[in-house]
């Protein structure tokens, strides 16, 4: 049972991944095993969320039962937990279901706009709180940790989602105790957060203070159960997906396309006709397409579906893939090294990873649309090559040039080109 999967940022290593599962801890499938699908262990007992890093491909997250959480800066060949004082101050991360949920959701945001600075925000729910530090990637101090939540925020994490921009995240909960119904919140202005905000280790509680910071509660009609899982358009913030849990007949999935808004509003996107999802089926997961917004893929207690049109119509998306309760999706949208991906990758109960580049979604339609097509021979090279491409319009091109390793070797810059072929 793969409660999570987080795929590696770099190009020469997509189909490696971390991820974590029930009572086999933690996974490492790095390609190195006598079998491609083999994997390393790289934690024991329940494993649950894991990210990888896209500034620093060697820093690894993963964490077990209860919120024990840790980092590593060399591809889990050593970890160690990074909480501090105040958000953990007696110590009972990994312990009890008093302080977190038993999969504890955490979230990695990283700034990968190219025409502004380098950022990152680490994000944790635990019971009744959310936390933020703008240092996890930083394996040279101990991270200070500030809660971003207010009083009104009750219950445990269950799912996050943040905007591209780092500025607003999305949260989850549902309590951890009853199993009962959840709610979802939105905290947004978190550009105010930075490093310099508690120089006295009093002022971590940032909702003690005046803050820009704010928090407010969204309504779902007609749902129930808990929310499983948030997915922002990584193109634009206001449009988000909600899914949820439990057999109940009533939606499982909404849309919102106003959810930066003073007032946002939710709707049902269950489908019309033959399209319509079944009306008791819980869903999991979420995943809404970068390269075609109206595209989405879900994750659902039979398996993935999927919508060409904004949910107005699904059909089960299979493909070889099983039908079994399908826990995470997760789309790469860009390498380490800048270059854009397209990788879908899927954490399923019972038959592991998953991992295509080829869902009929217009996934990789980036590259019918919007990428140039390139052809180069020779291929491999150690010094001459010669470019073939084709543009659909008219404009202002350079080719980067990357060595196995994912390392800048030239950068050329072409200048404006006209439509069609072209050979350099």
């Amino acid at each position: 049972q793969c409660y999570a999967v987080a795929p590696s940022t770099v190009q020469s290593r997509d189909s490696n991944v971390i991820g974590g599962t029930q009572d086999n801890g933690s996974l490492f499938v790095n390609q190195m095993g006598n079998y491609a699908q083999d994997a390393i262990r790289i934690d024991g007992g329940d494993g649950g969320y894991a990210a990888i890093s896209t500034y620093n491909p060697n820093a690894f997250f993963f964490e077990v039962y209860y919120a024990a959480t840790v980092r590593s800066s060399n591809q889990a060949t050593s970890a160690a937990g990074f909480f501090d004082d105040h958000i953990d101050p007696m110590g009972l991360a990994g312990s009890t279901q008093s302080f977190s949920s038993f999969v504890t959701p955490y979230l990695l945001w990283e700034n990968l706009d190219p025409t502004k600075a380098m950022d990152t925000s680490f994000f944790l729910s635990i019971n009744g709180s959310v936390w933020e530090t703008k240092t996890a990637l930083d394996f040279s101090v101990g991270p200070k940790w500030y809660k971003i939540s207010n009083s009104n925020f009750l219950l445990a994490g269950e799912c996050m989602g943040v905007t591209s921009d780092g500025k607003t995240l999305f949260v989850g909960t549902i309590n951890s105790v009853s199993l009962g119904i959840g709610s979802v919140y939105r905290f947004s202005n978190l550009d105010y957060v930075n490093n310099n905000l508690d120089t006295t280790g009093t002022n971590y509680d940032l909702s003690t203070l005046s803050t820009p910071i704010k928090q407010i509660q969204f309504s779902f009609p007609g749902s129930e159960g808990q929310p499983t899982s948030i997915s922002v358009d990584p193109n634009n913030g206001n449009h988000v997906i909600v899914t949820f849990g439990s057999y109940v007949t009533c939606p499982h999935i909404y849309v919102s396309h106003n959810a930066l808004s003073a007032s946002p509003t939710f709707t049902s996107i269950m489908g019309t006709g033959s399209g319509a999802l079944p009306t008791t089926l819980p869903i999991y997961s979420s995943m809404i397409d970068k390269w075609d917004t109206s595209a989405y893929i879900i994750g659902t207690d039979q398996g993935i579906f999927s919508s060409p049109d904004g949910g107005i119509t699904w059909t089960p998306d299979l493909n070889d893939f099983p039908r079994v309760p399908t826990l995470m999706i997760k789309q790469l949208t860009q390498y380490a090294d800048g270059t854009p991906a397209s990788d879908v990758y899927v954490g399923s109960h019972g038959r592991g990873f998953w991992k295509t580049s080829s869902l009929p979604l217009g996934i990789n339609s980036v590259g019918s649309s919007n990428k140039i097509h390139i052809t180069l021979y020779p291929n491999p090279t150690q010094d001459i090559v010669s470019f073939k491409y084709s543009l659909n319009k008219a404009e202002n091109v350079s080719i980067d040039i990357f060595d196995i390793e994912g390392k800048l070797v030239k950068s050329i810059a072409l200048g404006n080109l006209s439509q069609g072929a072209h050979t350099n």
